[in-house]
């Protein structure tokens, strides 16, 4: 068996475990910003403005179902208002 630790080395001296590239990364992203950044803008077709048409009732429904629930808060506290005017 060996006594020695995973981070000595055979002198008894202690290495650090190496740093990871965070360079590189940090390029990779920053060209990957660059090239989102520098692509072209698409012209408007008419399949992608129905294809966006046709997807909206799937964003306001919610919206309409919390409107809903909104009105019937109200509605109920004009009328415990009503009731009970203190």
């Amino acid at each position: 068996m060996s006594s020695a630790c995973v981070g000595e080395t055979t002198a008894g001296r202690i290495q650090a475990p190496p740093r990871p590239r965070r360079g590189l990364g940090r390029l990779l992203s920053a060209l990957l910003v660059l090239r989102l950044e520098a692509r072209e803008v698409a012209p408007l077709s008419a399949g992608l403005i129905l294809l966006n048409w046709l997807h909206r009732p799937v964003i306001e429904m919610p919206l309409v179902a919390i409107d809903h629930v909104a009105q019937r808060r109200e509605a109920l506290r004009r009328r415990l208002d009503a009731i009970y005017p203190f």
